[in-house]
């Protein structure tokens, strides 16, 4: 399943097929929409048995929003949680350019707020959240421990998946490097479900 496919009927689906058990939940994503990931975060939050969720690569942007709903989080040493404010695209006059900023405002500490649920850090403040998400900031694993109520699980090797990356204007090399070779690896991946179809067509008549 891609990333594309986690939407917030996707995990009401599933915590209701989970039937109360407790919950592994990966995630590997640089992010996505912000209000179905406030949904899908809301949904995990108030799931009645105990969530532990592992991040593997990537947490960014709303997804690391939706890993704050795990009861325990887990982090590789190499993986990397980021956090910024809240964007979108707005077409209008100067009162729905306003209002657009309002909401962006308000997305933006409803954001904070679950932030702060996880903060350990001494004297860490709501405004000191907010600062980072302004400057959209990149944590490795171990500084996202220093921060968050996370645990450290060692170093993982893993690949991401992107879209549309162009508005992330401090992502570290070395993430732009495992995007890559995603992107080779799924390349790879395409081509060999090409080859296993063909073989099957051929093994039924077809081609």
């Amino acid at each position: 399943m891609s990333y594309e496919d986690v939407t917030p009927l996707y995990i009401k689906d599933f915590l209701a097929y989970a039937g109360n058990r407790e919950l592994d939940i990966n995630i590997n994503s640089l992010g996505g929409d912000v209000n179905a990931g406030i949904a899908i975060y809301n949904m995990l939050k108030n799931y009645p048995n105990t969530k532990r969720v592992y991040i593997d690569g990537i947490a960014g942007s709303i997804s690391s929003v939706i890993a704050m709903a795990g009861d325990e989080i887990y982090i590789a040493d190499n993986a990397q949680l980021m956090i910024h404010r809240a964007w979108c695209v707005q077409a209008g006059n100067s009162q729905d350019m306003q209002k657009a900023v309002e909401f962006l405002n308000k997305l933006d500490d409803i954001i904070a707020d679950v932030y702060m649920t996880k903060v350990i850090k001494k004297d860490m403040t709501r405004y000191d959240i907010l600062r980072m998400m302004t400057d959209e900031t990149w944590l490795t694993g171990i500084e996202a421990s220093q921060i968050f109520d996370v645990k450290l699980s060692g170093a993982k090797q893993v690949y991401a998946k992107a879209g549309d990356v162009s508005r992330l204007k401090n992502m570290p090399d070395n993430v732009k490097a495992m995007l890559s070779n995603g992107q080779r690896e799924n390349e790879k991946q395409l081509e060999v479900e090409k080859e296993k179809l063909n073989l099957l067509l051929i093994t039924k008549g077809g081609i």
